[in-house]
């Protein structure tokens, strides 16, 4: 009997039991994190896009106080970025500064420095050097950034954002961060 104790503590390797129990094991455990992780991912992702958001309209506030611009009814900044060029739309509703207001811009490193949309590009392009392919949409009103939603890829975000209500946007109705096309959303305020 002694024999055979020892026998059994000399042998090396596992049963088929013993295999069959820890791989049970790990794939319980793993269906228990795969769903958290993915979770915290999406999560991530959201925090980045909503610093982003927030990050931009921090720009545009300093930018637009910095260079005294008056503005007499809300406009709408709808601005991509596409590799190393920024691209932003007309906003005739802007004055001051010493630019001209109210033509479409692009800026790829050189600022045309008597068009304000091109040099607002010239700003955000410098201060937010970490951003790629993008699409922005930020609300300007009564001198200050209310709302902006960034996202990336260079496909604009008409359709995907809430409403917007005298500059601020609406959550209500179940509007999350994530489009139906699955583009993750950041938007600044950010959603409550």
């Amino acid at each position: 009997m002694i024999k055979r104790i020892q026998e059994l503590k000399a042998r090396r390797g596992f049963t088929i039991v013993e295999l069959v129990v820890v791989i049970a094991i790990i794939g319980v455990l793993a269906a228990i994190l795969v769903p958290m992780i993915s979770n915290t991912v999406a999560t991530a992702r959201i925090t980045s896009a909503n610093s982003n958001a927030t990050n931009i309209t921090k720009v545009i506030d300093a930018f637009m106080a910095g260079n005294q611009i008056a503005q007499s009814s809300e406009a709408v900044f709808k601005i991509t970025v596409s590799g190393n060029t920024w691209s932003c739309t007309a906003l005739p509703e802007l004055s001051g500064g010493g630019f001209s207001w109210g033509s479409a811009a692009t800026y790829s490193g050189t600022p045309n420095s008597s068009s304000g949309e091109g040099m607002l590009l010239a700003a955000l392009a410098d201060d937010l050097t970490g951003i790629g392919d993008s699409a922005i949409y930020v609300v300007f009103k009564d001198g200050f950034a209310r709302f902006a939603a960034y996202a990336t890829g260079t496909s604009a975000l008409d359709g995907e954002l809430p409403p917007i209500n005298n500059g601020q946007p609406d959550f209500s109705g179940g509007w999350s961060n994530q489009s139906p096309s699955g583009r993750i959303i950041g938007t600044y305020p950010q959603r409550s």
